[in-house]
């Protein structure tokens, strides 16, 4: 059963498996999309407040101020992914299900897109962190209901097929397709959202 801290492990092994670049604010999503389906992992969220001064960091994530504070990208990464694992070591309780969980992740990112409401999980409205939720969220859900984890990255691998012949670009991955031709950031993430309604609509009719 994967939890943070094998999904920690293979990123310090291997970035590149999991990640879509190696920074800081990239981990700090991959653990906010663990977060929102597994609520044990506030106290490890906490804890790395209470070590970072939580007083000069106000509500900023520990790991943004990490990615903020390091001009070489790659130093905060591994600064933060040493706070992490270490902190994740002593805090890391049994997985405890959000009231998220049961639902779709990417559905409830579609809803958010629309609704003006990206802020509620996303660091920066961009494609990237919204990959890196997602990569967070699905390795919680594992967790709790392997299945579910199992058909909504099958979902996501039907829908990245479509993208791929929609763009003439296969075997290319779907937040690099929207990079790509839809932009990073605001405008990526409102073509997801349509392109994510387009394709469920046209499987519906199917």
């Amino acid at each position: 059963m994967p939890d943070l801290s094998s999904l920690l492990r293979t990123i310090d092994e291997s970035p590149g498996t999991r990640l879509e670049g190696f920074t800081a604010l990239a981990l700090d999503q991959v653990i906010s999309g663990f977060r929102a389906a597994d609520l044990s992992c506030a106290a490890l969220m906490e804890e790395l407040h209470r070590r970072g001064a939580s007083d000069r960091l106000g509500e900023m994530s520990p790991l943004v101020r990490l990615y903020l504070d390091h001009r070489i990208a790659e130093e905060g990464a591994r600064v933060a992914l040493a706070l992490l694992r270490a902190t994740a070591q002593e805090f890391e309780g049994a997985p405890v299900p959000s009231p998220m969980v049961g639902q779709h992740c990417v559905s409830l990112l579609v809803e958010a897109i629309e609704s003006g409401r990206v802020a509620t999980y996303l660091s920066e409205a961009t494609i990237v962190c919204l990959f890196h939720f997602v990569v967070g969220y699905l390795q919680a859900l594992d967790q709790f209901h392997a299945e579910d984890a199992v058909r909504q990255q099958e979902e996501l691998a039907r829908f990245e097929r479509w993208l791929g012949e929609r763009y003439g670009e296969p075997d290319v991955a779907w937040h690099r397709l929207l990079l790509l031709y839809e932009g990073g950031g605001s405008s990526g993430l409102d073509a997801f959202a349509k392109l994510w309604r387009a394709w469920k609509s046209k499987r519906e009719l199917v």
